[in-house]
This record gives structure tokens, C-alpha cells and sequence, in this order.
């Protein structure tokens, strides 16, 4: 549709985001690497001339309304929601503009005025976890074929999502990266990755880039721009990465990391200032089936290692606790997802079948549909547009879907 009067746009977790302007409540998704735009959640109302977008980091859009208003709005890209926060001190209008600068953000009225304003945006306080939405439960739901990879993925498998598609290591000691396009089902090849990834290979998303473990008893640790398909070195890990090496993104600056290798290192690194520091020990030794997740506002570890462990990590007290073990004891393949809400879902690995629900408010796991083969090393989930994805790992081809029944 037509852009107009109030059209503004914002790059932002590695997407474009755009507002139509124009008197309509029209606001679109830009993926830079399919050449397509997809259709959000529309603004509270409708936008005129002063219209604006800013982006602070981690999951929040900020965006001016214009057309003589005061309305200030905040967007989720997670959630696909906005709401409104306190107005501008005045009313906005035609030259009406919005800055993002060291975490805070500067506006223009406009309108033929001199007004310039700052909106310091408090960090929101550390809360307990609550007692979420339930989410996507997967009770009924029935695992589906996808699309084969392109190659036989093995040990050093892994899965990233900027939110549009899904990224992967082929592991098994070679550098392939690939690119699976949901909409279409198809895979695209993508440059190389700097070195052979193997055991204890990992990636994440994070504010527009993939980043990446190699593992293989190796320290390197890399970043993918998706914009340009091209690899950058980063500041190597503190130690040696091998088998239940992981990474977990916050949702803003920080990167958390589980180095594995039969080893308690736990590790963060900002994003910002490209550095890492060493974080309490994890209760045990972590190894093959390691895996990483954060949810709503923590972080929650398997050990693999062919043990039942389970834990989980407090961001703002820097300590860990154990939670109710999973079913079943967990090996290489092993693999955390989490699709907001109350529950978290787990692969058990290690040449088995079994695929687990874990419930955030009653620290209770339920077991689900087993998937349609064992998955072994190189298995790897990963959450989607409500969804789970999954390769099969052991040397196979495999790449699975499973679709939710509420």
C-alpha cells in the first residue's frame, strides 16, 4: 500500500519495521534476507504527519503517533503487541522525530515549535517468574516432514531463528550454514562458516546477527551478519567448548553460555562491549545433551551427560537451582525450546525417540509425541511462529515440524 504522511521506518533485531502513515494503522515486517514484507499488528491508532519509529534494543520498539496527538506507544516484537505509555509532553505534528541514544530516547514536536524532549525509559525490576499464559501445550499435536537438508547432519548440529527463517549448522566436522525458509520449505546454502564446526557447536539470534560456537575443543566464537551473508571472528570464549556446549540469548545485550566439555563454566557476553566474564559454576558437570534456554526471564539448563538434571539459573542473583529432573536421563541430541508462555519443551537424545513438555509454574514434566525417529547427535530444537522444529541429527537428513493443537 501507499506510504504518506507519518511513514517511518526502523531497523531493528535484524527486520525492517515500517508505520504506513497516511491516517491508517498499517505497520509491516521487512525480511532483508527473502525480499518480503509481512503485515503486524496494527497501531493502537491512526498515524499522520510527526509519526515515528525508534529502536532502544532487546525486544521493544518505540513509536510516535503525530497528526496533532500526544499518543507514545511501545511495540513487543515477540509478542506482536502494542500499548501505549504516557503521552508526550505536548502534541506532535509535522517535523515531530524520534532518536535512540544510550538507552534513552530524544523527540522532536515539531509543528513549527522549539520543543525537544528526553523519556528515560526505566530497566523494568527484576520480578519472580509468574505465572504465565500456558501457551502452545502440544497435548494433541503430531509431528510432520519437512524438507530434507541439504546434507547429513551430525554431532555440532544446531538451530537459530532471526524470527522469519531458521539457521543451522550442519556439524560432523564441516563448515556448512544453511538457511530453511519456512513459507517455502526449502533450504538455501550460505557462506561457509569460519572453521568446521563439531561437538558442542551452538548457535543463537541476537539483535540481527546469528552467533555462533564452533566447539571442537576450540575457544572460537563467531558472529553471522544476515544482511550481508558474511562471518566476523569475536573475542574468543574464556575455554575450550566441546560436547553440551550451548547459548541462550536474553532478548538484549546479553549472551549466555554453557560451556560443556564434562565442565561447571558458565559465561556471559555482551554484545555491546564484546566481552565475556565468568558467571557461578553450574551445579555439575555438563557433557553430551547440554542444552540452554531463557525463559521468562531466567535461564534453564539440562546437564546430558546420560543424567536427569535440570536447573535453572537467576539472571539477577547469579545462582542456580535444581528443578524437577526430567523423565528420563538425557544424552547427546538433547535440545531445549521455548515458545513463551508457561512451558518449556525438551528432546531427550541419545538414540531415543522421547519428547518432553516442562511446566514453568508446577516444575513438572509431562511427556508428548515421540518424534518420528530417535534423534542422536546433532539433534537440535528450535520454536517458530508458535511452532517447533527439529533435526534428527545421527547422520541423518531428517528436519521435522510439529504444529500446536491449541
Amino acid at each position: 500500500s501507499d506510504v504518506r504522511r507519518g511513514g517511518s521506518l526502523v531497523y531493528a533485531s535484524g527486520q525492517l519495521y515500517a508505520l504506513r502513515g497516511d491516517s491508517k494503522k498499517d505497520f509491516w515486517k521487512y525480511s532483508v534476507a527473502d525480499n518480503t514484507w509481512q503485515s503486524l499488528a496494527s497501531v493502537p491508532e491512526s498515524v499522520k504527519e510527526g509519526g515515528a519509529l525508534a529502536y532502544l534494543g532487546g525486544d521493544y520498539i518505540f513509536g510516535l503517533r503525530g497528526g496533532g496527538k500526544d499518543d507514545f506507544w511501545r511495540y513487543s516484537i515477540s509478542s506482536n503487541q502494542w500499548v501505549s505509555l504516557a503521552d508526550t509532553p505536548d502534541k506532535i505534528d509535522d517535523g515531530g522525530a524520534l532518536v535512540p541514544l544510550s538507552g534513552k530516547l530524544y523527540a522532536l514536536r515539531g509543528d513549527n515549535r522549539q520543543n525537544f524532549w528526553l523519556l528515560t525509559e526505566p530497566a523494568p525490576p527484576p520480578t519472580p517468574v509468574p505465572t504465565p499464559a500456558p501457551g502452545p501445550t502440544h497435548d494433541n499435536s503430531q509431528w510432520s516432514v519437512r524438507a530434507d537438508t541439504p546434507e547429513k547432519v551430525k554431532g555440532g548440529g544446531a538451530l537459530t531463528t532471526d524470527g522469519t527463517n531458521i539457521f543451522t549448522f550442519r556439524g560432523g566436522d564441516k563448515d556448512d550454514f544453511w538457511r530453511f525458509n519456512v513459507a517455502t520449505n526449502t533450504w538455501t546454502l550460505l557462506t561457509d562458516a569460519p572453521g568446521k564446526a563439531d561437538e558442542g557447536a551452538a548457535l543463537v539470534y541476537a539483535n540481527g546477527f546469528v552467533f555462533a560456537f564452533k566447539g571442537d575443543d576450540d575457544q572460537d566464537f563467531w558472529r553471522y551478519d544476515i544482511g550481508s551473508d558474511d562471518w566476523q571472528s569475536l573475542p574468543n570464549a574464556p575455554d575450550d567448548v566441546n560436547w553440551g556446549g550451548a547459548l541462550a540469548w536474553d532478548g538484549s545485550d546479553t549472551i549466555f553460555a554453557l560451556r560443556g566439555d564434562g565442565k561447571e563454566d558458565f559465561w556471559k557476553y555482551s554484545i555491546s562491549s564484546s566481552t565475556w566474564t565468568v558467571l557461578a559454576d553450574t551445579p555439575d558437570k555438563v557433557k553430551r545433551g547440554g542444552a540452554l534456554v531463557y525463559a521468562s526471564g531466567q535461564l534453564y539448563a539440562l546437564r546430558g551427560d546420560s543424567k536427569k538434571d535440570f536447573w535453572k539459573y537467576s539472571v539477577t542473583g547469579n545462582t542456580w537451582q535444581s528443578l524437577a529432573s526430567v523423565p528420563e536421563s538425557v544424552k547427546e541430541g538433547g535440545s531445549l525450546a521455548y515458545l513463551g508462555g508457561d512451558f518449556i519443551f525438551g528432546l531427550r537424545g541419545g538414540g531415543k525417540d522421547d519428547f518432553w513438555r516442562y511446566s514453568i509454574s508446577a516444575n513438572q514434566w509431562v511427556s508428548l509425541s515421540d518424534t518420528p525417529e530417535k534423534v542422536d547427535d546433532g539433534g537440535a530444537l528450535v520454536p517458530l511462529d508458535g511452532k517447533l522444529y527439529a533435526l534428527q541429527g545421527d547422520n541423518k537428513k531428517e528436519f521435522w515440524l510439529l504444529t500446536a493443537s491449541n
